[in-house]
């Protein structure tokens, strides 16, 4: 995830203080612009607006409009030797063959990370330089 959490699609849906967040289509008891854009979201925190602070969303509670989620960031100051940084975020190359799922699983339980969802093609340039490149033998 971004410093922003732009990108932010997990299924977290409660506040950073508990409170249980608000569904995007519903506008009780909090009337929002967001509806629509968000219709898929379900009550995940998430980051429309692009908020300094994060991914957060509306809450069910009528005395609370609004708050922040905890969402774990890996910013420069939390990354790990031999992670490799890319624009707001870290990466590091398993060389293990896994399934999607296994995969998402160690990064989670392992590196206390997520797996990587490229969504650029400077990404991908950018991860693809990080693999050792092939060689060719001439016997």
């Amino acid at each position: 995830m971004n410093q922003q959490g732009k990108n932010y699609n997990g299924k977290i849906n409660k506040t950073r203080f508990g409170q249980k967040c608000q569904a995007w289509t519903s506008l009780v008891p909090n009337l929002h612009p967001f509806w629509i854009k968000l219709a898929n979201d379900e009550n995940y925190c998430r980051n429309p607006d692009t908020e300094l602070y994060g991914p957060w969303c509306y809450t069910t509670d009528p005395g609370t409009r609004w708050e922040y989620c905890d969402i774990p960031y890996c910013g420069k100051e939390n990354w790990k030797y031999g992670w490799q940084g890319f624009e707001d975020s870290y990466y590091s190359i398993q060389y293990t063959e896994k399934s999607w799922v296994d995969a998402k699983d160690f990064c989670k339980s392992n590196l206390g990370a997520y797996l990587a969802e490229i969504t650029t093609p400077e990404e991908n340039d950018f991860l693809m330089n990080l693999l050792p490149k092939p060689t060719t033998s001439n016997n």
